[in-house]
């Protein structure tokens, strides 16, 4: 929790020595060789716990992890599937459906249960056009908040709320378990955009961002605290006035929920929900930020009248661009085809890989990678000198050219 990874190595070590059955002793080992950089000595832990410890869910989910993060997908999607037993999924309300094995049920329907976190689900939407083409029909179970987003984009047949009571189909899918069984690689990942915004909210809030002067930017600084990993991933609001300073720019809110807030605590947690989803972590303590930011915030017009995520969808299609820390935001824009630039912690989650600049997920994203040793000031720097640079390419008709082929917004 301090960040103080080779220490915890050598205690990690004499655990494992003492114990070599421990799981919670190899996963620990294993995630602070993650975060020293040794993923090959990390891989071996976990081989080590599996060959004592052959069917445990949380070893074998973890390594799955880590090939995904070192690009071994198809290693990577078979120890994935192990999450299932790990999160907290019922299958009672599914009228007995079995499992759908990939292949076509050309007049049966299946149903699609998003079982994980909302960023989870924004990301692996994309591949929901290539169920419809095995079945007659597809019922995607979702998260409350995405219903009216995803109805908008009609990205199955049927949209229920994941509470459902019962839902009838005749097979059965986890959202997170589609890439593995479509055999998806890195060269084959279907690319966005493939969600929008309402056209009418797209023209309602036109007037009101067009007004605003400057290179627009939206940025978002923290994530949900019931997710393990936000105090990594979560940035003080303070740390962007160094963008804020950069001449030209106007920054603009699209944080929901806890808006001066982030964790008393620092250093770096080592666990996060990707590593541990029933870890129980705790709710970090948050405290209100005293610093000033100058900013655009549309406050309690954000979402409240439209449902979640409809007004943001709409004041992204008019911005130049969008930095956001890895959050359902991010992906947003991501699947939205906007130029974004996530920033990302010391050890990433695993989708965004190990040293990419760019996201075989999402072409339209620049990744800002907090290195060892730096802080979030240091990374902030970089990005301020980058944003710059972007506002200083304007040309005569006012349109910048952002680094990496990134083209801003009209």
């Amino acid at each position: 929790m301090q960040g103080r990874h080779a220490e915890a190595l050598v205690h990690f070590q004499a655990a494992v020595k003492w114990n070599p059955e421990s799981v919670a002793a190899l996963v620990g080992m294993a995630l602070t060789l993650q975060f020293l950089g040794d993923h090959e000595s990390a891989l071996q832990t976990y081989a080590q716990g599996l060959q004592r410890n052959p069917h445990d869910a949380t070893l074998r989910m973890q390594r799955g992890m880590l090939l995904l993060r070192l690009g071994r997908f198809q290693e990577g999607w078979r120890d994935y599937e192990s999450r299932l037993r790990l999160l907290p999924v019922t299958r009672d309300w599914i009228d007995k459906a079995p499992i759908w094995d990939g292949q076509p049920v050309k007049n049966k329907s299946i149903v699609v249960h998003c079982e994980q976190g909302i960023g989870d689900t924004l990301q692996f939407l994309r591949f929901l056009p290539l169920v419809k083409q095995q079945c007659l029909k597809t019922i995607l179970l979702c998260q409350p908040p995405l219903g009216p987003l995803l109805k908008l984009n009609r990205v199955a047949d049927e949209i229920v709320d994941q509470h459902s009571n019962r839902v009838v189909a005749d097979r059965y899918i986890p959202l997170g378990s589609l890439p593995g069984l479509l055999q998806v690689n890195i060269a084959d990942i279907p690319k966005p955009p493939y969600l929008s915004a309402a056209s009418s909210l797209i023209d309602r809030w036109r007037p009101r961002i067009e007004a605003l002067p400057g290179f627009k930017v939206g940025i978002v600084w923290q994530g949900s605290s019931l997710n393990a990993a936000n105090q990594r991933r979560s940035i003080p609001r303070s740390e962007f006035a160094a963008l804020s300073s950069v001449p030209g720019i106007q920054l603009i809110s699209l944080q929901k929920g806890a808006l001066e807030s982030h964790s008393v605590e620092g250093g770096e947690a080592m666990q996060s929900s990707e590593l541990q989803p029933n870890s129980g972590t705790k709710r970090h303590a948050l405290v209100r930020e005293r610093s000033p930011l100058e900013m655009v915030d549309f406050g309690s017009d954000l979402d409240e009248a439209t449902g979640p995520f409809m007004d943001t969808a709409a004041i992204m299609q008019h911005l130049d661009l969008v930095i956001s820390i890895d959050s359902a935001v991010g992906h947003l824009a991501g699947a939205m085809g906007i130029p974004t630039w996530l920033l990302l912690p010391e050890v990433a989650d695993w989708r965004w890989m190990l040293e990419h600049s760019d996201s075989p997920w999402y072409p339209t994203l620049r990744l800002f990678r907090k290195t060892r040793g730096e802080t979030w000031t240091d990374v902030m720097r970089k990005v301020a000198s980058e944003l710059a640079r972007a506002v200083g390419s304007l040309g005569s008709v006012g349109q910048p050219k952002l680094p990496d082929g990134q083209n801003a917004k009209d």
